[in-house]
């Protein structure tokens, strides 16, 4: 499968709230950080302080998943990239699909992810807050499904066959009869 249809759906590390190279709070590469509990200088890269256990500025422990994680879970990433490949078996291949038909199926898949981790979030920490109101996650999961209902509108919903020049197979009769 062409790498343009599976982008690297990953945020970029700048926008991150706590980016690999430390961020506002945290130090650059090869830096000591300070505790904020304790006071104990702490090499960069650590999560937890030695002494406290408190999280350090610009760890990376919290990301391990979430839209801000190093890496989705491999089921996430594997069903994800099932659910394109059978878009694209539906649309008669990647060969069959212009450029934007591409780019379109590109951005289904990471509003995809997207809503996957959105319903995820819903699953573990329910939809109600603990005074009754509903979470903000729903109006975002709301807009997120109707992103996808659009760019999936644009896709279609009907299979497509894959052109097949009549040619090619009196072409493959010929050489096989001639063999």
């Amino acid at each position: 499968m062409n790498s343009d249809v599976q982008p690297d759906v990953q945020p970029n590390a700048e926008n991150a709230p706590n980016p690999p190279n430390g961020g506002i709070d945290g130090a650059a590469a090869g830096e000591s950080v300070t505790c904020p509990r304790c006071g104990l200088e702490q090499p960069s890269g650590r999560g937890q302080c030695s002494r406290c256990n408190v999280f350090l500025p610009a760890n990376q422990s919290a990301r391990q998943s979430g839209i801000y994680a190093v890496q989705h879970p491999r089921e996430l990433r594997q069903s994800v990239d099932d659910f394109v490949a059978g878009i694209l078996a539906d649309q008669g291949g990647e060969s069959e699909l212009t450029t934007l038909g591409l780019a379109y199926v590109s951005r289904l898949k990471e509003v995809e992810i997207v809503l996957r981790l959105i319903a995820n979030d819903i699953v573990k920490r329910g939809l109600l807050t603990p005074s009754g109101g509903v979470r903000n996650i729903h109006g975002a999961f709301l807009t997120t499904v109707d992103r996808w209902d659009r760019l999936a509108q644009r896709i279609g919903v009907a299979r497509k066959a894959k052109h097949a020049n009549p040619l090619d197979a009196v072409r493959e009769a010929v050489q096989e009869a001639n063999r």
